[in-house]
């Protein structure tokens, strides 16, 4: 029998409240103020490799690291202060992974 890797990574984010639950649709500033919102990143790396990542919310927040496990998650909390009425419905956040394998 032979074993294939078919996807050597996968990285997928989410929003999620700060109990962990998921969160989907529309959320108002009010609400996110004070429930609190958070990205939440599920990884799962099935090759030896360097991993490092850099997570940005609205260009304000930036927020660098190394992975150095196969599967797990990592919880980005956004600071309440950044929600703002006259932001409403302009929000980002952003993921980048340089994955080097080794070899």
């Amino acid at each position: 029998m032979c074993n294939y890797i078919t996807k050597p990574y996968i990285f997928n984010l989410s929003l999620v409240d700060n109990d962990g639950d998921p969160l989907s649709g529309e959320i108002f500033v009010a609400t996110a103020k004070e429930s609190g919102i958070n990205v939440k990143l599920d990884y799962n790396i099935s090759i030896t490799a360097s991993v490092k990542y850099s997570y940005v919310f609205n260009n304000e927040e930036t927020i660098t690291g190394e992975i150095t496990d196969k599967n797990n998650s990592i919880l980005f909390p956004i600071d309440p202060e950044l929600f703002k009425e006259e932001n409403a419905g302009f929000y980002s956040a952003s993921f980048v992974a340089e994955v080097l394998p080794e070899g």
